[in-house]
């Protein structure tokens, strides 16, 4: 079986059609959730995106795994995980599973997706992929 999770910032349940909403085109997503499942009664652990990305993939509050607040890669006063943690791709991938990041980290001062078992390329600190030279190789290769 294949897992896709989906983890958008920001994004309300009821602007998309999945939950919904009749306005907002979203065939393909429309078709995930038909074809596998939906979280009809999920909560946040805290309303704060760092934070709630690393209670994803660490499968604790954050009183439990230390990262409190949002902060950029290497800011001053930041801080990484308290202790360690068995992490959510590192226990796929006992399962044989393999785990890809796509899109921005914003995990923590120092910590990347390799080190909590994820493949895929690292945009480090908060922010946007076109702010990289390889994300602006890519686009240039495509004649953006």
């Amino acid at each position: 079986m294949n897992i896709l999770l989906i983890q958008a910032d920001q994004q309300r349940r009821d602007s998309i059609g999945p939950y919904g909403n009749a306005i907002a085109a979203t065939p393909h997503l429309d078709r995930l959730a038909a074809e596998g499942i939906t979280f009809d009664n999920a909560f946040t652990p805290i309303p704060i995106c760092a934070p709630a990305r690393a209670s994803l993939i660490t499968g604790k509050r954050p009183v439990r795994h230390g990262i409190l607040r949002n902060l950029e890669s290497g800011a001053v006063g930041g801080r990484d995980f308290i202790g360690t943690h068995p992490m959510l791709a590192q226990r796929l991938a006992q399962q044989g599973y393999r785990s890809t990041l796509c899109g921005k980290w914003h995990v923590g001062t120092r910590l990347t997706p390799a080190d909590c078992g994820f493949d895929g390329v690292f945009y480090p600190g908060y922010g946007y992929p076109a702010d990289h030279p390889h994300y602006l190789d890519y686009l240039h290769s495509l004649g953006c």
